[in-house]
């Protein structure tokens, strides 16, 4: 017969059981089908209600060290970051999230970053490194996320630092991109948790058009 103490850790222990199968579930839905945790009257939402305003983007190569991308951005008007964190219908989104992404051109093989060493910074809250897993191979996506887009705060300057590998690319077009997300399920706060926003019109806040790496570019 069982204490007490047995049936409450035997119980205990159930209900992580539970909770370590439901999260990749609800996280596997999600990959499968976006739309589990879009929100419909956020669809086709003008960027310019909700993306930052002003930003910077360096890249470059410590000898033969690394390759660094450097991303700053802030958002100046108080509409914009007010678009990021509520609904169109006006109410707050609780598992908003946020990703600012640096984006290589690779249609010809010679994207100047192509690989993360390891290391990257960032003063952004609740960050997390987003996977390259079904990124596109001709576009090469560099991006640390924010899974909490609650947290942003108008006129803070929100920046990532990341180490690439060196190859052998001499330089290549290069762009800045940002997209609503939305956490799935809420309470999960990982890089796999964290799915675009389906519907959404994605922020294109440097084009390939005007930048070149290894470089620097405003907007």
């Amino acid at each position: 017969m069982l204490r007490k103490g047995g049936k409450f850790k035997s119980v205990i222990i159930a209900l992580t059981v539970c909770f370590l199968l439901l999260v990749p579930a609800l996280a596997f839905a999600c990959w499968i089908d976006p739309r589990v945790c879009a929100h419909d009257d956020d669809e086709n939402r003008p960027d310019n209600t909700w993306a930052p305003t002003h930003g910077s983007l360096y890249t470059g190569q410590v000898g033969s060290e690394y390759r660094y991308i450097e991303l700053w951005w802030n958002w100046s008007y108080f509409s914009n970051i007010k678009g990021l964190k509520y609904k169109l219908n006006g109410s707050r989104d609780y598992n908003e999230a946020l990703e600012v992404e640096t984006v290589f051109y690779n249609y010809d093989g010679k994207a100047y970053c192509k690989e993360y060493q390891g290391f990257w910074t960032t003063n952004q809250p609740r960050a997390y490194r987003d996977t390259q897993v079904s990124d596109k191979s001709n576009e090469i996506n560099f991006c640390i996320g924010c899974a909490d887009a609650n947290q942003f705060q108008e006129n803070n300057y929100y920046y990532y630092y990341i180490k690439a590998k060196v190859n052998s690319s001499s330089g290549s077009k290069v762009k800045v991109g940002a997209q609503r997300s939305c956490r799935c399920p809420s309470y999960c706060y990982s890089t796999y948790c964290v799915f675009r926003e389906c519907a959404e019109n994605y922020a294109f806040l440097i084009p390939y058009s005007e930048v070149w790496a290894p470089g620097s570019e405003y907007w």
